[in-house]
């Protein structure tokens, strides 16, 4: 539905009637209107494509980050204990707090949020990337196939890749799980998207709890909803990457 907004959504995002103010829930308005009269549904539609933007496309830029970083350093000592130094300092900053540092400095266009959130989380994906090609290497299967002469691609692909999915899919459900929870924290301190988004909303609603509580608690209930979304999504995968993948140790 937010991505097919124009379709979906009953009322454009500019759209207010001032004859509406703070209306509950009704047929006209079913998830009721601000408090300058502007429809809730329609804005908690439009409201989750920055933040599905933004989740999409930090996850993925770490998940690239993270993974070819995990593969550089089971290659090489030196790039091993550089990178896990690296990842460590990483960790020991909360994403939150890495994010309004980084922000306060960039900006906060959208493109600035994409890249700091996704330099926030890769190094979840490279210790788990790095710990599972350690291991592989020390097994016979990887040995001979090395030393049957196969190209480092073709390791990778075959040898590496097919066990490590099913991990890789449940980093990837946390890192969109925080990605989204920081993205919106950051528009709810005002520091996010210009566009509006359910942090914004819940900011702007939030005086009107005792009366309006619609107004902050539906674009609330739409964000509860996308993280339980990512985590069953995220696990039909990991089952189905482990129906099909796994190492040829692991395999049945």
């Amino acid at each position: 539905m937010t991505l097919g907004a124009p379709f979906f959504a009953p009322y454009s995002l500019d759209f207010y009637d001032l004859d509406a103010i703070l209306m509950p829930p009704g047929p006209a308005h079913l998830f009721g209107t601000d408090e300058i009269g502007r429809d809730v549904l329609s804005r908690v539609i439009w409201g989750g494509r920055p933040i599905l933007f933004i989740v999409f496309f930090s996850t993925v830029l770490s998940l690239l980050i993270g993974v070819t970083l995990g593969f550089m350093s089971s290659a090489n000592n030196l790039a091993n204990t550089a990178l896990s130094r690296l990842a460590d300092i990483q960790l020991s900053i909360p994403s939150l707090v890495f994010a309004l540092l980084a922000i306060a400095v960039a900006g906060s266009q959208m493109s600035n949020l994409v890249v700091v959130l996704a330099l926030a989380a890769w190094p979840l994906h490279f210790r788990v990337v790095r710990a599972h090609a350690l291991a592989v290497k020390k097994l016979p299967y990887f040995e001979a196939s090395r030393l049957a002469g196969s190209s480092l691609f073709y390791r990778v692909m075959r040898n590496y890749l097919p066990g490590v999915l099913p991990l890789l899919a449940v980093t990837t459900s946390v890192t969109a799980t925080v990605t989204a929870l920081s993205a919106t924290g950051l528009s709810y301190l005002g520091l996010g998207v210009s566009v509006p988004d359910w942090g914004r909303m819940i900011a702007i609603s939030k005086g009107q709890l005792s009366d309006a509580a619609w107004a902050s608690g539906f674009p609330a209930l739409a964000l509860i909803l996308f993280l339980l979304g990512i985590q069953l999504i995220a696990d039909a995968l990991s089952d189905r990457v482990k129906g099909r993948g796994g190492a040829p140790h692991e395999r049945r």
